[in-house]
């Protein structure tokens, strides 16, 4: 029986070390959680199809991963969360949209971040 290639040692050498959201590992609930919580780092709210689509772009979905995977994935995590009476991870706005179930910070589009290289 022929071993699956290693998608997460895969992922990480391809890893964009440059890029400003962290990589986020998962804890065995599988790579799709993995690419949804590693997408949704930067505060910023996506749909599935955005998830699914950036996933496979940084590596971390397999090139046949469908939108539909992002969406089952979601909804069971936060069945998950309910039903132990945890606070959601994500939240799932009006839209179809996801974010993180983080305060949103109302300045974050003002501040331009600057990099000082004497810091």
């Amino acid at each position: 029986m022929a071993r699956a290639p290693d998608l997460r040692s895969r992922a990480l050498a391809d890893l964009d070390w440059e890029d400003p959201a962290p990589l986020v590992q998962g804890t065995g609930h599988g790579a799709v959680l993995v690419a949804i919580r590693t997408v949704l780092a930067d505060g910023h709210a996506r749909s599935a199809e955005d998830i699914c689509w950036e996933g496979i772009a940084r590596g971390i979905l397999g090139p046949t991963s469908l939108p539909a995977y992002v969406e089952h994935a979601m909804a069971t995590l936060l069945d998950r969360q309910r039903d132990r009476g945890e606070t959601p991870e994500f939240l799932v706005l009006p839209d179809g949209r996801y974010r993180r179930n983080v305060p949103i910070d109302p300045c974050q589009r003002n501040i331009r971040r600057r990099f000082d290289r004497f810091v």
